[in-house]
């Protein structure tokens, strides 16, 4: 019969294309991580030379990381650990041993030989003649049964003395609230094996060795104080309640004003039914429905792919939603869970592959699937309701035009009206600053800071801030100080930006882009003219026929900087990002799986 390595590796050759050199190689970089992972674990393990005194205090303790971790994250006990139960599904039940091999149950080992030598991550506990269980002191996850006198002994570590008769193996030094802990030298038969020297603060050292608690006054002292606050808090309440009504109208007026703040359907008095699909109604723009749509479209996502594994366990094996998370009392059961883990990992290795490679797909097509249903909601909305674009139009392969031609919009407004017969509200064109965004953002700033109403307002508020404010002032100074953070108040931006010749003659020096919008009086007007331009074959400027057609984006949510940007360009960049896209999946692909 073919054994469950054989069968892995079958399945990997699958899922790697017949790639057999790429599969190897995965291999043997696995190897190596564990190699260098049992290395470091190694290094870790105490050293004790003969005859030394090995007690070990919590100050300085000579652990090796397997007993490390076993004490920080203690698990279940030996009896309730199920190491080599294999739990398979629906696949496992119908193909029974061919998927996994099966290890020995976790009960009592009968096998005397098991106290003259050692074995590597045994998952049985110790036969009843040795039965505790001692980390060897130079062998990496190797344990040797040993009676109790022998705790310490034989080629075991040095430290871990201590006979614990609960989880059935030789551990370190370990007395509650300790400080500082001293145990027994190897070999000693005391009944005493461990005791504390120092204890933790709050805990006062007892006559036996251990620690006990001490200003239990103070716990008591900080109920008392919850409970009289507790008390206060609801008397407070209650006496807010019982508090009689002295501002009728203005309550009634507050409740009317939150009433008039909810959105209603129209022609009705009565808010929209909880029942609402707010992803299919509009009911306060379409960015509130493409929020809901966006949320409905995680919450899918999420629980496609939870389904997916869910089936993965339910078909193949229950054990792929327990690797990884198992947890063991003593370090012999944590290397047997360890040693145990990475072997059933390995044979379920494919159930990652394909719900990765599912994961990548559907990830993949249901974003393009999203941003499409995104894309016709937004137009849907444009079309049904009045919004901004409903009253504007976008002319597109126009002449270009430079920037000290003061009649450009006018221009564009009287050859739209020729040709459509429609008289336009206004033009605004879409201008290339490409390389001068800063001069044209500071310019716009520096025009919008010319309110001096607004400027006055502002400068009487500081003036006038009172004791509170004042107060904060000086709080927000210092903290800005602190963070080396200084606030210049400047009436201009600087001569190179507000300078009228300069920002003059940038303008100047500017072009137009091959698209400008039209604004329209009213939605009416906008169909009309759009009909009328097309039933033409466009709006003739300067000899060429420029093509009109609607626009589905808000002035907002355009990037005007970007218009310069020819179709053909902006194709090229796209291309050029996607393989780039590609090339870092395959590199991130190649590096990590």
């Amino acid at each position: 019969p073919i054994s469950p390595i054989t069968l892995s590796n079958l399945i990997a050759d699958c899922f790697t294309a017949r790639d057999t050199s790429f599969a190897t190689m995965i291999g043997q970089s696995v190897q190596l991580c564990l190699l260098a992972i049992a290395c470091d674990l190694s290094l870790s393990l105490p050293t004790c030379s003969t005859g030394e005194d090995c007690a070990v205090s919590a100050e300085q303790p000579k652990w090796s990381l397997v007993q490390s971790s076993t004490k920080t994250h203690p698990g279940p006990r030996a009896s309730e650990l199920e190491v080599g139960h294999q739990k398979p599904g629906l696949v496992g039940h119908i193909l029974g041993d061919s998927l996994a091999t099966k290890q020995p149950e976790e009960v009592q080992s009968t096998d005397t030989s098991l106290c003259s030598k050692d074995v590597f991550a045994r998952p049985e506990l110790c036969p009843a003649v040795c039965p505790y269980a001692a980390e060897m002191q130079n062998e990496f996850c190797h344990f040797r049964c040993v009676q109790r006198q022998d705790c310490g002994l034989l080629g075991t570590v040095q430290n871990a003395t201590i006979p614990d008769d609960e989880i059935k193996v030789c551990r370190h030094c370990k007395v509650e609230a300790c400080a500082k802990c001293v145990a027994a030298k190897p070999g000693d038969n005391s009944t005493k094996l461990e005791r504390c020297v120092t204890c933790m603060p709050g805990y006062t050292l007892n006559e036996e060795g251990e620690c006990d608690m001490k200003g239990i006054s103070v716990f008591i002292l900080i109920g008392v104080v919850g409970a009289v606050a507790t008390v206060g808090v609801i008397w407070w309440y209650v006496t807010i309640v019982l508090k009689p009504c002295v501002n009728d109208d203005g309550i009634k007026e507050g409740l009317q004003g939150r009433h008039r703040m909810k959105l209603f359907p129209g022609g009705s008095d009565e808010p929209y039914p909880l029942t609402t699909n707010l992803m299919a109604t509009n009911i306060a723009g379409p960015g509130t429905m493409a929020m809901f749509r966006y949320e409905a479209a995680v919450i899918l996502w999420a629980v496609v792919l939870l389904l997916v594994w869910l089936g993965f366990a339910f078909f193949v094996s229950s054990d792929l939603l327990i690797l990884g998370t198992r947890n063991a009392s003593s370090p012999q059961l944590l290397c047997a869970v360890v040693a145990w883990g990475h072997a059933r990992q390995m044979e379920l290795i494919w159930t990652k592959v394909s719900w990765l490679s599912f994961a990548y797909v559907f990830s993949f097509a249901g974003a393009i699937v999203y941003g499409i249903q995104q894309s016709k909601m937004f137009a849907r909305c444009n079309n049904e309701d009045a919004t901004m674009p409903s009253f504007a139009l976008k002319l597109t392969n126009l002449p270009i035009f430079k920037g000290s031609d003061p009649e450009v919009e006018n221009k564009l407004e009287a050859a739209v009206k020729e040709s459509t017969g429609f008289e336009p509200l206004g033009v605004s064109v879409a201008w290339n600053y490409e390389g001068a965004e800063e001069e044209v953002k500071h310019a716009i700033e520096a025009e919008l800071d010319e309110d001096e109403e607004l400027a006055e307002q502002t400068h009487e508020g500081e003036e006038n801030l009172g004791a509170l404010g004042g107060l904060e002032k000086t709080i927000t100074d210092k903290v800005l100080h602190a963070w080396h953070v200084h606030i210049v108040h400047l009436d201009s931006h600087g001569d190179d930006h507000s300078s009228p010749e300069k920002i003059k003659q940038m303008l100047e020096g500017l072009k137009t882009t091959p698209t400008a919008f039209v604004v329209f009086r009213d939605q009416a007007s906008r169909e009309q003219a759009l009909k009328a331009a097309i039933a033409k074959g466009g709006v003739e400027v300067n000899g060429e026929a420029c093509p009109m057609e609607t626009c589905c984006y808000a002035p907002e949510g355009l990037f005007w900087e970007n218009f310069h940007v020819s179709p053909g360009t902006r194709g090229w960049k796209i291309a050029l990002s996607t393989m780039a896209l590609l090339a870092s999946c395959c590199v991130w692909t190649f590096l990590l799986y």
